[in-house]
């Protein structure tokens, strides 16, 4: 299986010092593990701090805005839309679906769509026993006429 990134997110401004929707215990508890490399309590401190202050870039609890979306589009051969029916799914996993498709559109990640082109969704269980959702595009992909001109080395 090949995968393709259809999307991208930005960080959102960092002016989030006080901000309560932030989930404080889960930022702290990630910044401690990405700092417990660092043997020396000062500079240990020191690093924290630094980080703190950029509390937002920590909370993974829910996803970030896209901020610098632009207009494209997905250039395909002369072909009808590739349609899918939806995966079967157990009841528990559809309510889940459900949420996440709430909050996706809650937080402007998505929007409702007419379009004549559908692509199944389905959820995969994370390591921590959440749950991603993952569409797949294969139908679209083999239709897609691909872009001449890489993209440029982000490095």
């Amino acid at each position: 299986h090949k995968g393709i990134i259809l999307g991208t997110t930005t960080i959102p401004t960092l002016d989030v010092k006080h901000d309560p929707e932030i989930n404080h215990q889960l930022v702290h508890a990630k910044i401690s593990d990405l700092l417990q490399h660092i043997t020396n309590s000062e500079q240990q401190d020191q690093a924290k701090c630094i980080l703190i202050e950029h509390a937002k870039l920590f909370d993974t609890n829910r996803p970030t805005i896209a901020t610098n979306v632009k207009p494209h589009a997905i250039k395909t051969l002369d072909h009808p839309p590739p349609t899918s029916k939806p995966y079967y799914s157990t009841p528990s996993k559809q309510e889940a679906m459900y949420k996440i498709t709430q909050e996706l559109l809650h937080f402007g990640l998505i929007r409702p769509s007419y379009s004549p082109y559908a692509a199944p969704a389905l959820l995969v269980a994370k390591h921590d026993g959440t749950w991603r959702m993952v569409v797949d595009y294969k139908k679209l992909n083999n239709i897609t006429i691909k872009d001449n001109h890489p993209l440029p080395n982000m490095e």
